[in-house]
Formats: C-alpha cells, sequence, structure tokens
C-alpha cells in the first residue's frame, strides 16, 4: 500500500507539472462559460414580462398510444430564467460529464500511452515496480484530478451564477441554501465523478492494451462517439421501428435490440447523472427519458451504474492481466 501511495503521489506530481494538465482545465472553464453565456441570451430573448408558452407542435400521440408532442413540450419563459438563475444554473454544471470524459481521453494519452512509446514504462519496470501497481496509481492519480476539475467547475458554476443572477434579477434570493440544496449538490458531484471514475479504468484498458498513444487515441474517441451517436439517435431508431403494425413497446423492450439499446454507457450514464427526470431544457435527454419510460426500459440508477462499472473495470482487468504477460524488453 505504501509503494501505491508513493507511486500515486509521483504521478500526480507529473499530472501537476505537465501543461496539458492546465491546459485542460481552461478548456473545460471556457466550454462551461459558453454553455453560461447561452442560457443568458435564452433568458433575454424569453423575457418574464411575456406570458407567452412556446406551443408545441408535434403531430398528434399515435395510435398505440404515445404522445408525440414530447418531442417539442410546451417550455414557459420561466422556464428559461430559472435555468439561467440560482440555483437551476447548477443543471447546467451536470451536463460536462461529456466533456470530462473527453478530458480524462487526452491525458490518459499523454500520461499512460505516450509511456509506452517513449520507453518510460520500461525504465520503471527495470526498478521493480509491479505492473498492477503502475496501473492503479495511474488510476488514482486521474481520479483525483477529474475530482479537482470537478470541484473547480462547480465552483465556476456558482460564481458565473451568482453573476447571471444579478445581472438578470437585480437581486438574489439566498433562502435556496439549505440542506435540501447543499445534498442535491455533493449528490450531483459524486454521480459525475461515479461516472468518470469506470471511463478512466476503461481509458487505462485502452492505452495499456494497445500500449501506443495515436491508435489508443483514435480507439477511444470511436468508442466514445459510437456510443454517443447511437443513444442520441435512440429516439430515430425507435421511432422507424414504431412504424411497423405489429409493434408492441413491452416486447421490444425485451428483444435483442431493446436490451441493447439499454446497456449502450451513454443511456446509462444519463440514468445516473439525473437519478430521475431530466428538465425540460435537457434538450435530447429529456425526450429520450420519456421514451424509454413509454418502451418499460430500466431506468434503475444502481443497476446502470453497475453497467458502467463493469464495463470500465472488467476492460482494465483484462488489460492488466494481457500487461502482466507481455515481454517488455529494453
Amino acid at each position: 500500500m505504501n509503494i501505491l501511495l508513493r507511486l500515486t503521489k509521483v504521478e500526480l506530481l507529473k499530472l501537476r507539472k505537465h501543461r496539458l494538465t492546465w491546459g485542460v482545465l481552461l478548456a473545460l472553464t471556457l466550454v462551461l462559460g459558453l454553455q453560461m453565456n447561452s442560457l443568458r441570451r435564452a433568458a433575454h430573448e424569453h423575457p418574464l414580462s411575456e406570458t407567452t408558452i412556446a406551443e408545441a407542435g408535434a403531430p398528434p400521440p399515435t395510435a398505440d398510444g404515445f404522445d408525440m408532442s414530447i418531442f417539442n413540450p410546451p417550455i414557459a419563459n420561466q422556464d428559461y430564467w430559472q435555468a439561467a438563475t440560482l440555483p437551476g444554473v447548477f443543471t447546467r454544471f451536470w451536463r460536462m460529464v461529456d466533456w470530462l470524459n473527453i478530458a480524462v481521453i487526452a491525458l490518459g494519452i499523454v500520461f499512460v500511452g505516450q509511456e509506452f512509446s517513449w520507453g518510460m514504462m520500461r525504465m520503471t519496470l527495470v526498478r521493480g515496480v509491479a505492473r498492477s501497481q503502475i496501473a492503479w496509481s495511474k488510476f488514482l492519480a486521474l481520479g483525483l484530478t477529474t475530482a479537482v476539475y470537478l470541484l473547480i467547475l462547480w465552483l465556476e458554476t456558482a460564481v458565473l451564477g451568482w453573476l447571471l443572477t444579478r445581472s438578470l434579477s437585480g437581486a438574489i434570493d439566498w433562502s435556496f441554501l439549505n440542506g435540501s440544496f447543499w445534498l442535491e449538490q455533493i449528490g450531483g458531484i459524486g454521480r459525475m465523478w461515479l461516472i468518470i471514475l469506470p471511463f478512466i479504468a476503461f481509458t487505462l484498458a485502452v492505452n495499456i492494451g494497445v500500449a501506443r498513444p495515436g491508435p489508443a487515441f483514435s480507439l477511444l474517441f470511436m468508442i466514445y462517439f459510437l456510443s454517443l451517436f447511437s443513444y442520441m439517435t435512440l429516439l430515430v431508431t425507435v421511432i422507424f421501428i414504431m412504424a411497423q403494425t405489429d409493434f408492441d413497446p413491452v416486447s421490444f423492450s425485451g428483444s435483442f435490440f431493446g436490451k441493447l439499446m439499454q446497456w449502450l454507457p451513454h443511456y446509462n450514464s444519463r440514468i445516473v447523472l439525473y437519478w430521475g427526470e431530466p428538465d425540460i431544457l435537457a434538450e435530447g435527454d429529456y425526450n429520450i427519458r420519456q421514451m424509454v419510460e413509454w418502451l418499460q426500459f430500466s431506468i434503475a440508477p444502481w443497476l446502470s451504474l453497475g453497467r458502467l462499472w463493469l464495463y470500465g473495470f472488467i476492460s482494465l482487468l483484462a488489460a492488466l492481466y494481457s500487461f502482466k504477460r507481455r515481454e517488455m524488453t529494453p
């Protein structure tokens, strides 16, 4: 254990000294800032002085009873203002999880993949360090680094939310700062971290298995965006299947294709992230949630979290097994 802790400190020192670590953090803060600015623009475009509600222009319910209006739900101007002011702005912070996973890919390539190509991994092994300890020290270091990222981004959300609230409302009602608020925030940060940790494990697994930064980078991005694309096209896919005259939502959820959809990493990450129904401004997440509830898909957060950790840590254990059997001669 002492060796593992020392190795983790070394990895953290390397992360802290590398410019990429700070460059990734800067990029994340800029992305969050742009997203918060979009909330400000949306609030200005939907002033509270106008009580209009965006009309739902979706087609009428289908014959099998599914309400197609979920694809364009009525959104009140108040919804835009709540999302742009405290405490509603924190829902935007939760949606940074995809950007944090992309940051993990970048950090993993530099601090794992390049060590194979540059020969640093061989030098570490020559010193008698166990291969499993190397891998787990990198996992702990990346996990702690992303935890710091999460805290910094949360603080940025709080500061920008304060500025937005003063700009839009002129005054801030601090009555929301109660026990329920802090539990919600701690829960949100914790859920994001629990989603990121298995992806760190999967990123390490790919880098260890491929042992070359270029192919590992390409493979990770391909897998990640394939999962994201599959999740975002879930609605279109299901609507196409619904066009069949004998379509039965209950039977579909138990079919091979239905079960495959429920094992998508992004599908499960969204279940864990929201731990309930997404807000109406969560774009595709809200629509997909309505769809999967109608299809009677699994929406159990703990089950989804288990699937994510199964993906991540089974992959890492398999990569470690392969790593231990691999010849790494000077």
